[in-house]
């Protein structure tokens, strides 16, 4: 990737899903909780290791795509170089879908009311778009060096971009599964 790509990952698929998700809703049992320790480091309660684990998946996701999509680009008709840009945008896809499915800890996407955090909604589909825009855009996919992907190629992208969602989904689900299964145990997330 280019350094404008990866600027562009920085700023507008990291930033915007940021901005909207700091306005996000408490989520309901969040006055049950007891009160967090205000010294304790910001990756107490597991998120260091949340962030170690998504930037792992990530990585796995990314390379998996990478492997499958190089061969494929340089075998099928069309610029070779369009494996690039599949990677780049399952990058900045795949970041959406986590920014939907980190909207609770606890609850799945499904039983979240999607209309209470608009802003995420706006983001989410700006930045998407935005980010077809560099792809489908000529003067666009010039300056950022990205190369037009057919729509075969494009649902590949989604496809693959989806599966950092369902990860963070099965995971909230295995931890729904584990503290039921032992009462005694604490979300740490709570």
């Amino acid at each position: 990737m280019s350094p404008l790509q990866i600027l562009w990952m920085n700023l507008v698929t990291d930033g915007l899903p940021a901005l909207a998700l700091a306005v996000e809703p408490a989520e309901p049992n969040v006055m049950q909780r007891p009160p967090h320790d205000p010294s304790e480091s910001i990756f107490a309660r597991g998120l260091g290791w949340y962030m170690v684990r998504i930037g792992i998946i990530l990585a796995i996701i990314t390379i998996v795509l990478m492997a499958w999509a190089y061969p494929y680009t340089q075998a099928t008709p069309g610029d070779p170089q369009r494996w690039k840009t599949m990677v780049f945008t399952t990058l900045c896809l795949a970041q959406m879908g986590h920014a939907m499915a980190i909207r609770s800890n606890t609850q799945l996407t499904v039983e979240l009311n999607p209309f209470t955090n608009p802003f995420l909604l706006i983001a989410v589909g700006l930045t998407t778009i935005l980010q077809l825009m560099l792809v489908y855009v000529p003067p666009l996919r010039d300056f950022f060096g990205t190369h037009y992907l057919n729509a075969t190629e494009l649902g590949i992208c989604i496809g693959t971009s989806l599966l950092m969602f369902v990860w963070v989904e099965l995971e909230k689900l295995f931890c729904r599964w584990y503290f039921k299964r032992r009462p005694g145990r604490i979300n740490p997330i709570d």
